[in-house]
């Protein structure tokens, strides 16, 4: 009389319905009419990244040769110019653990029948 559902191995059960920006998910469906999927595993990629800046180094005056020739510090010491790099675009990332869309069902009245 019961038996394992194995649509379900691995995969959160999800209520039908509608995500607010990924688009609905469909009953006995892995993923979301706008195609979003459950992944038990993600990569950011650098667009993804929180957008943040690195200080790679400074470029540094030398006084011996009176100012003109300058030279890059790795050392981030004192200097006169600061050299960054920026990356990360805060773009939207998969939060979704695999997923099968289901209905919840509730009882919301007691009727007995009686013959």
């Amino acid at each position: 009389m019961w038996m394992v559902d194995t649509l379900l191995d691995a995969r959160f059960p999800v209520g039908a319905g509608t995500f607010v920006t990924s688009g609905a998910v469909a009953v006995n469906g892995t993923a979301t009419s706008t195609s979003v999927v459950g992944e038990d595993k993600h990569t950011l990629t650098v667009s993804e990244l929180a957008a943040h800046t690195h200080n790679v180094g400074r470029y540094v005056n030398d006084s011996r040769s009176g100012g003109d020739l300058k030279f890059m510090d790795l050392t981030l010491g004192t200097g006169t110019v600061g050299i960054s790099s920026s990356t990360g675009g805060d773009a939207a990332h998969n939060n979704l653990p695999p997923f099968y869309g289901v209905y919840f069902i509730k009882r919301t009245t007691r009727i007995y029948y009686v013959k």
